[in-house]
């Protein structure tokens, strides 16, 4: 039984996965579905280049054959259970307590962790990366070069966190720590030859960006997060470990002077940039709430949990992709022949289209986003909502 409780935040994790999932909270925007589309268009034979690094446009499209809804989610529900357990086995590391790390595996259990672990998108892979690279550093385990170079291919932030990893570990490895540098490099690379330019790997990312805005900011939606969740108090015991206030401080600080200067700041959903930052603080409040007195940690303890449970509830309560998406896409599978499409690569219609090897898919109009259901109101493309259902239009040759 001693044992059995320490499964208590994997189950956790799992019934607050099965209920997002239950109550229809399948995105938060459109990148879900780019990213399912550029992962199967790579194996298509499209370039390894794009706006996001590879790690997943890579490891996504070797499941796509299974299903190109489902089968992203439940990766990011797999890996969100890992980063869970890296979470728990960093605050083990941090403490050599058990008591402390199941805790922390609670809290980071109905965090935003997952929200994350039902989303097909980057976040999840960057926070186990992130997390068990931490682990394997202050554990100075050789598997640290492994965690971090694949680390590097998720997120550019994950740069950021290789490089203060590189300065950490030079002192004992020497020159052996520039290998975790190594596909930042190749990337940079690879983004000349496709754009003929040194810095066409990041204008990728930042030709989109928009005046610059304090909310917008990395180190504004880290404190709005940790703020609102009740995790800031662990910035004030993150001394305990020197390397953990080292690697805390220098990547949030690089990061939010780089993508000042850069532009390359996110242009939706922007709370989700700083919680990496504030997934890091959650072993140091398990550590406190053990460490005050009895009556003060019941109060923390419930005053963390109900913050956590409110912030959950608040950034999952509307889906992108909506129930009658799904019922659309179940119609377009039994679809063969030619269709009309708006050129928006990114609505879950279109997912589906481009998936259904029974469809010759074929765009024909330029819209975007917002515009879509108002237009499909109008005119006959492939999806029209009326009369609370979805009609389909199928069309004959290249009409």
């Amino acid at each position: 039984m001693k044992k059995i409780k320490f499964l208590l935040p994997f189950l956790i994790l799992l019934i607050v996965q099965i209920y997002l999932l239950s109550n229809n909270f399948y995105s938060i925007s459109a990148d879900e579905n780019g990213h399912t589309l550029n992962a199967l268009r790579f194996y298509q034979g499209s370039s390894l280049f794009g706006i996001w690094l590879p790690f997943e446009k890579v490891f996504l499209g070797l499941f796509l054959w299974i299903d190109l809804f489902w089968t992203p989610r439940i990766l990011s529900m797999i890996f969100g259970h890992l980063a869970l357990g890296s979470l728990i086995l960093l605050t083990d590391e941090l403490f050599h307590d058990k008591w402390i790390s199941l805790i922390s595996g609670i809290i980071g259990a109905i965090s935003l962790i997952a929200v994350f672990s039902v989303l097909p998108l980057t976040e999840i892979y960057f926070f186990f990366f992130v997390l068990i690279s931490i682990y394997f550093l202050l554990k100075r385990s050789n598997w640290v070069y492994l965690t971090t170079v694949l680390m590097t291919t998720v997120r550019f932030e994950g740069w950021i966190f290789a490089f203060i990893i590189m300065l950490i570990l030079y002192k004992k490895d020497g020159l052996k720590v520039l290998s975790l540098m190594a596909f930042p490099l190749s990337w940079v690379v690879l983004g000349y030859f496709e754009t003929n330019s040194l810095t066409g790997f990041i204008t990728q990312v930042s030709e989109r960006k928009r005046v610059w805005r304090t909310e917008d900011s990395i180190l504004y939606n880290f404190l709005l997060l940790s703020i609102y969740s009740g995790l800031i108090i662990g910035i004030f015991y993150l001394k305990k470990n020197k390397e953990c206030l080292w690697i805390f401080l220098t990547t949030l600080i690089i990061w939010q002077i780089g993508t000042s200067l850069s532009g390359a700041t996110a242009t939706h959903n922007v709370w989700r940039t700083g919680l990496i930052w504030v997934i890091m603080l959650i072993p140091f409040v398990a550590y406190m709430i053990l460490e005050v007195p009895k009556p003060m940690a019941i109060l923390l303890s419930i005053l963390i949990l109900y913050l956590s449970v409110t912030q959950l509830a608040e950034h999952s309560k509307e889906s992108y992709t909506k129930i009658e998406d799904i019922e659309a896409g179940k119609f377009i599978k039994t679809l063969d022949g030619k269709i009309v499409m708006p050129k928006y690569g990114w609505e879950f219609s279109n997912l589906l289209i481009t998936g259904n090897p029974n469809i010759d898919y074929k765009d024909t109009v330029n819209i975007t986003g917002y515009d879509y259901l108002v237009l499909m109101r109008q005119v006959k493309l492939p999806l029209v909502f009326r009369n609370n259902k979805w009609i389909i239009y199928k069309l004959k040759g290249e009409n």
